[in-house]
């Protein structure tokens, strides 16, 4: 006598067909750095000989005029001119209508690391990162953040981090991963708590 296949067992079926045809969940990514070597037992001693290209004078000369830059930036009354004053003088890359709120730290040794994206908003005190020091070596990474993204109040983001077009990244989180298109990430480290809505 034949029992046939159990009841559950049609309901496996129809899950796994399912989950072919739905694209797959999207998850926190990698980051993209480049390791440099340093100077030990302290390279942060030596932060004006990172800027290998530049030589350890222009280097330190071109670190110290960021640094003003972006100091005065915080507190620059106009966002348009903000934004042509941190393309023009330290090489970022910022499309159309981009909101830097006062008060944001932006990386002053590798600010040509940083492009952001059309109508973003970058919030109250955050900080964009483009770079680690270690002990006997330091990191660099591009951080690309796409258009259409709101990046909270008081968030950090690490170097090589990418946040994709749409995304929101709440206040005080800590941007530790490259974020996918759409989602709503939060916490220290990152997690997603909400995905885009199937089209």
């Amino acid at each position: 006598m034949s029992w046939g296949a159990p009841p559950w067992q049609g309901l496996l079926m129809a899950h796994a067909s399912d989950s072919r045809t739905r694209p797959y969940p999207p998850r926190l990514g990698p980051r993209d750095l480049a390791r440099h070597s340093g100077w030990a037992p302290n390279t942060l001693r030596y932060w004006y000989k990172t800027r290998k290209q530049d030589g350890p004078l222009l280097s330190a000369l071109r670190i110290l005029r960021n640094y003003a830059v972006v100091e005065l930036m915080k507190y620059f009354p106009s966002l348009s001119w903000k934004n042509v004053i941190l393309r023009r003088v330290l090489g970022m890359k910022i499309g159309r209508n981009v909101t830097i709120t006062p008060g944001t730290d932006l990386d002053f040794f590798f600010p040509e690391l940083i492009e952001i994206g059309e109508n973003t908003i970058i919030g109250l005190n955050a900080m964009i990162i483009t770079h680690e020091f270690f002990h006997d070596h330091y990191r660099t990474g591009p951080v690309r953040i796409g258009a259409n993204v709101i990046v909270g109040a008081r968030t950090i983001v690490l170097a090589g981090v990418s946040i994709a077009e749409g995304a929101t990244i709440s206040a005080g989180s800590f941007v530790n991963r490259s974020v996918p298109e759409g989602t709503l990430v939060r916490g220290n480290p990152i997690a997603i708590v909400a995905r885009p809505s199937p089209s």
